[in-house]
């Protein structure tokens, strides 16, 4: 067993406090994983490369969103997790 990401990482966005449109990765997914309904816009992005990422993108479809982007902003793309689903990878 591993642990994965432990820590969300901040980005520094003007609205990345007030909960309004935006929800940490690991806040986002506990409460998917305590069956807590979440309420989400039918399109989204989430911003990582690594499982977290992909976790969240998956479970942002299963709670009914129709187009999740992923946005990779890593230094490596050696780092990347590779997935082949409904997702468009954007590397910036």
């Amino acid at each position: 067993m591993a642990i994965g990401t432990q820590e969300d990482l901040k980005m520094g966005v003007g609205n990345e406090e007030s909960g309004d449109g935006y929800f940490s990765c690991l806040g986002f997914l506990g409460r998917y994983a305590r069956g807590e309904r979440i309420r989400l816009g039918a399109k989204l992005i989430v911003v990582g490369g690594g499982n977290a990422a992909v976790d969240a993108a998956r479970s942002a479809l299963r709670c009914g969103a129709t187009e999740v982007t992923i946005i990779v902003w890593e230094m490596s793309t050696a780092r990347v997790v590779t997935c082949v689903g409904s997702f468009a990878l954007i590397f910036a």
